[in-house]
């Protein structure tokens, strides 16, 4: 495999020319506009109708009009175009542009996303331009990646936050082919990703991997450090598992991440509580959000949470509990398990099979929540239910992912549970964190999650009862509960 590996890059060496290809990037510089468009210029539209985004002829970093976003409510908000985007082989590309900020709260971003044919995604690359700054007109870009299977590409932007952003004069360029090897540092980087991805994943088949190792040694040429190549780790190499879960995050992201709860693209945190409330009919309502953080003391306040609320509720008779992961996008398991303990009761509440067939079971038990070999998070004063046996029903939707499906699955297989709502995102591996020598993580998709009766659920989760919106689950939960004998 090393010899096929040289034999691929001398050859590109062999044969680049060193000369870029320009992109034309349809009305990259707003010069063209548009009346009867939303934005006023061509081609260009917002994806969503709740912020300002239109042709501005105030300000611009060259000819007479730049994109102007604004928003006061904050949230993301994208604005995009696509055209078609064939090409012969694989290939990196730099994207860049003009822009320029004023009253940010939160991030301006800058982005490509290429389709195939058939509309699926090949790769997706989003990156900073400013953050939490006010900016005159600054250049910024990033590198993306594409294949031969290519046939569209996306051209987006992004005001994830409140305040004014301008672009102009967006390009998209082909890069040079390589004409030097990765560094020694970088290759063993790669080296390193890879071990642990034929030791752990669960693609098991070798000849893919190799494959992949090859594109991404290529894709890596005339890199020098390891932070060099971990875009294409990021964006290219780690999507490519195709496994739908695994993600890379540098060691600043990851770090953003579990001690402030920040999603590293969105800059949104995950850090909120559960939440209860007595519906009509004495029936109590539980919502478990997402949480990203591995703080004890933050894991510690969300499972008090949902434990205090759930001691509250089991003193008042109630006639059944609905417990909503219809927002629960994932994060951190453990505390979600552990906040849902007193309704699961003790024991196993769920397995995972690995990539090479092994099998661990995973365990709540007084408060504490891991696998079968290794208890990793203890609720301090678990509460314990004084009245068992009442009626839960789990509302799912489309935004239930990750770990939200793993406290899903922890429901099912119990005599008193039913779900409603629309199936899940399907995110149902599970995701094993592995360090590596920068302080990087590669999350992989390691195993297949299953209920506590070893059902494996390899996609989306179908609830029991399939409702069109969130206010009807909640109606029919409703229903369920009070007819529930």
């Amino acid at each position: 495999m090393k010899k096929w590996f040289l034999f691929v890059i001398t050859t590109a060496i062999l044969s680049g020319t060193g000369l870029t290809a320009q992109i034309l990037v349809p009305n990259g510089g707003f010069e063209q506009t548009s009346p009867s468009s939303k934005t006023k210029t061509l081609h260009w539209k917002g994806e969503t109708d709740d912020f300002l985004c239109i042709a501005d002829s105030k300000t611009a970093f060259k000819g007479k009009y730049s994109l102007k976003l604004s928003c006061t409510t904050g949230g993301n908000h994208f604005f995009n175009e696509e055209f078609p985007f064939e090409i012969q082989g694989l290939k990196k590309y730099r994207i860049r542009c003009a822009f320029k900020t004023r009253g940010l709260k939160g991030k301006v971003q800058l982005g490509a996303r290429v389709f195939d044919k058939d509309g699926g995604t090949i790769t997706k690359t989003i990156f900073t331009l400013a953050e939490d700054i006010d900016k005159d007109w600054s250049m910024g870009e990033g590198v993306f990646v594409s294949d031969r299977a290519a046939a569209k590409l996306r051209v987006f932007g992004n005001l994830a936050g409140t305040g004014d952003a301008w672009f102009d004069e967006i390009s998209v360029e082909e890069f040079p082919q390589p004409t030097k090897y990765p560094s020694t540092e970088v290759m063993l980087y790669i080296h390193e990703f890879f071990d642990i991805v034929y030791e752990n994943s669960i693609i098991t088949d070798k000849n893919f991997l190799a494959h992949l190792k090859s594109k991404t040694m290529y894709l890596c040429a005339d890199s020098i450090e390891k932070k060099d190549a971990q875009h294409i780790l990021q964006y290219y190499t780690t999507p490519m598992l195709k496994d739908g879960h695994s993600f890379f995050t540098s060691a600043d992201d990851w770090k953003m991440m579990m001690e402030q709860g920040r999603h590293p693209s969105t800059g949104q945190t995950h850090h909120e509580l559960p939440e209860g409330q007595m519906l009509k009919g004495n029936i109590a309502y539980i919502n478990i959000p997402s949480f990203i953080s591995s703080d004890e003391q933050l894991m510690q306040r969300y499972a008090d949470s949902a434990h205090n609320i759930i001691a509250r509720f089991d003193t008042q008779n109630v006639k059944g509990y609905i417990v909503d992961l219809g927002k629960n996008g994932g994060g951190n398991s453990l505390p979600m398990i552990a906040a849902i303990g007193p309704l699961i009761g003790d024991g196993i509440c769920g397995y995972s099979f690995s990539g090479d067939g092994a099998v661990m079971a995973r365990i709540y038990k007084d408060g504490a929540v891991g696998w079968d070999t290794s208890l990793t998070f203890r609720k301090i004063k678990p509460y314990k239910m004084r009245n068992t046996g009442r009626p839960i029903a789990v509302i799912y939707s489309g935004n239930t992912g990750s770990s939200g499906e793993v406290t899903a699955t922890a429901f099912i297989g119990l005599r008193n549970t039913r779900s409603f709502g629309q199936a899940t995102s399907g995110a149902t591996t599970r995701i094993d964190n592995f360090e590596m020598s920068d302080g990087s993580y590669l999350n992989l998709a390691s195993g297949t999650n299953a209920d506590r009766n070893k059902k494996q659920h390899d996609g989306p989760i179908k609830p029991d009862v399939e409702t069109e919106n969130a206010e009807t689950a909640i109606t029919e939960a409703i229903k369920w509960i009070l007819e529930y004998k």
